[in-house]
């Protein structure tokens, strides 16, 4: 596992082969995670995007964890932020 990019404490992206992940702080008094694997059609707006994307899509998973919650890799193995 491999980070691509981020910005500390708001998100990393993470390479594993063909696989990204994302991982986005959440939080306000309480800081968690959010640890995603990107879908194609994410990967593809990342592609074009960049990392304007890249905020764009933490700042939807941080105002509305909830509707990732279902995708949240639980024990996602986290290295050290870029």
């Amino acid at each position: 596992m491999k980070a691509v990019t981020g910005e500390r404490w708001n998100y990393t992206l993470y390479s594993d082969g063909s696989s990204l992940y994302f991982v986005v702080v959440c939080g306000s008094v309480g800081i968690y995670e959010v640890a995603i694997e990107l879908t194609a059609a994410e990967n593809e707006s990342y592609n074009i995007g960049g990392r304007q994307y890249l905020a764009e899509l933490a700042d939807t998973i941080r105002q509305s964890p909830d509707i990732y919650s279902s995708r949240n890799i639980k024990g996602f193995p986290i290295e050290q932020h870029p």
